[in-house]
């Protein structure tokens, strides 16, 4: 509550086929109220910052700016061992248990040659930050704000709808803003991936250009193949991964956050019980039934 802003659901804006309806006049689906349950528009690298400064709190040692160097991968009971630099030196480490949450790096999946390019969602995506984006609530004549029961639509992750792509809005804090892409690789242009061609390329569109009018861009990226899967999550070897060092599909509806609580919650519960003393047999099947 105190570091992310609620979210009110999803919203979708279906544009002309010109891409040129202002906001008012777009097909649109979403809520008019606020949702029964809490839900929030999550800060990613706000979010992770906290989760490290937490965890540090609470006596985990946190070593940041180096690099893994070397990991062998323990069989049949035996510890896993890890290299780490830094500007301090090397170090070696052995651990009973090995979570990899490198993201889209995939130390361990590279390593142990799990990953596995999707073929079928063939998707790129470029997305970045602005500052000054409008107040969709302050937008548009009495009858599009009445239309949703004067529900906050700023709150909602907007999705406006094109053929082939579509573009999202998501309110962080601090007054920013964040807008991206997601394309059939077939709609991608590399070019666009540098704020200013980014911002160009966005104000093609009349209704997002008119949330932008005054906006600032302050950085963006882009991704030319967004999914991929892996071939394995979790091991009886005392191994998993986790997040985006596991898999990736699409950013569409937001599961991001969803999956990587979910894995770790399954390897937290596996880490739990092999500490306490349950049976490798047990544990295995345990690790078989959360892998699927």
């Amino acid at each position: 509550y105190e570091r992310h802003f609620p979210k009110n659901g999803l919203r979708f804006f279906f544009d002309s086929e010109g891409s040129d309806a202002p906001l008012e006049a777009m097909s649109e689906i979403g809520s008019s109220s606020l949702p029964f349950h809490p839900a929030f528009q999550i800060d990613r690298s706000r979010l992770e910052h906290d989760l490290l400064e937490q965890g540090a709190k609470a006596g985990v040692e946190v070593r940041r700016g180096v690099d893994v160097e070397k990991i062998e991968v323990g069989t049949a009971g035996e510890p896993h061992r890890l290299v780490v630099s830094g500007p301090d030196g090397s170090r070696s480490y052995e651990a009973r248990w090995l979570v990899d949450a490198s993201g889209r790096q995939r130390v361990l999946a590279r390593q142990l040659g799990l990953h596995v390019d999707e073929t079928i969602l063939d998707n790129a995506s470029v997305f970045g930050w602005f500052r000054g984006v409008r107040d969709v609530d302050q937008m548009g004549p009495e009858s599009f704000r009445s239309r949703v029961r004067y529900t906050p639509r700023r709150l909602s992750t907007m999705h406006f709808a094109y053929r082939g792509y579509w573009i999202w809005f998501i309110p962080l804090q601090d007054g920013v803003t964040s807008v991206g892409v997601v394309c059939d690789k077939r709609f991608f242009d590399p070019r666009i991936a540098t704020p200013d061609a980014f911002f160009a390329w966005l104000r093609q569109h009349k209704a997002v250009a008119s949330l932008l009018e005054n906006a600032e861009p302050i950085g963006a990226r882009g991704l030319d193949h967004l999914a991929y899967g892996t071939r394995r999550f979790v091991s009886p070897d005392r191994w998993g991964l986790v997040g985006e060092a596991a898999a990736f599909p699409d950013p569409f509806y937001s599961p991001g956050t969803d999956f990587i609580a979910l894995e770790n919650d399954f390897l937290a519960d596996l880490i739990a019980r092999d500490l306490g003393g349950e049976p490798k047999p047990a544990l295995d099947e345990r690790a078989e039934i959360y892998e699927q």
